[in-house]
């Protein structure tokens, strides 16, 4: 990465798309020298969070870290747990385990079933 802030490097950016001005965004990982990039589009999906429908975004990362925002208005949708720089916002997990349990709540997310952790 170049010098300055690289403000919308690894970024997911909610744009108007009548106006094309930008309405949002979260850098993910802040000056990336160990490429931590984003390497999937963001998915969009509507939850239920403590009886409340959200119109969401994740931005799921290299580092196992699934960013999870209501898309309209830019904020997270659980708050944060960790002051560490690369798990700025949520994670989609409780915690990681020796047998990485993260894994299976992923697997839930998307409907399948977890595969058998030995």
């Amino acid at each position: 990465m170049g010098p300055g802030n690289n403000l919308y490097a690894n970024s997911l950016v909610c744009v108007d798309a009548t106006t094309g001005e930008r309405v949002w965004h979260f850098q993910t990982v802040h000056h990336d020298l160990w490429d931590y990039d984003n390497n999937v589009a963001p998915i969009l999906m509507d939850i239920t969070v403590d009886g409340r429908d959200i119109k969401a975004v994740v931005q799921l990362t290299k580092q196992a870290i699934a960013y999870t925002f209501d898309r309209v208005t830019g904020e997270p949708v659980w708050p944060k747990f960790s002051n560490g720089p690369f798990q700025a916002q949520t994670h989609l997990v409780s915690g990681f385990h020796q047998r990485s349990r993260f894994l299976r709540n992923l697997y839930r997310l998307i409907g399948m079933a977890s595969p058998r952790m030995t």
